[in-house]
């Protein structure tokens, strides 16, 4: 790969926070076949299909919780993973529970592990509070 494309893709992860969408780079009209080399040069990591991250770039805090809200857009975080977000227990949850409305169907992402909690509309449109990590912004029971 070029040095002029590198750059290019380099820094439209860069304006993400160090996460981009395949629609990202194909849309500054750079080839998707660099994203394979990328991934085999151990550069960026596949977060879900389509949705990438730069390794070692450095992001806001709670990376994790970034990953999962732009895997999947609809979910919240909640639960276990919500309550030691806003230091409301001291116990540290192995996998982000995840809320999502019983209509929607959602595939989550290889990692971080994710635990999915269907709710009623009503219910999962109660108490939402938008959070801003970075650039990204993430929902958060």
């Amino acid at each position: 790969m070029n040095k002029i494309i590198y750059k290019k893709i380099y820094n439209i992860f860069e304006q993400n926070d160090g996460y981009a969408y395949t629609r990202d780079i194909t849309g500054a009209g750079i080839h998707n076949i660099y994203l394979n080399e990328l991934l085999e040069d151990r550069k960026i990591e596949r977060i879900k299909w389509g949705l990438y991250r730069w390794v070692g770039m450095e992001r806001a805090g709670a990376s994790s919780m970034v990953d999962v809200s732009l895997a999947i857009p609809k979910g919240v975080i909640c639960l276990q993973y919500a309550l030691a977000y806003h230091n409301l227990t001291t116990a540290k949850p192995w996998e982000i529970s995840v809320a999502i409305s019983k209509k929607d169907r959602v595939i989550p992402p290889d990692y971080p592990p994710v635990k999915l909690y269907y709710f009623l509309p009503r219910i999962y449109n109660a108490g939402i509070e938008i959070i801003q990590i970075g650039k990204q912004s993430g929902k958060n029971l």
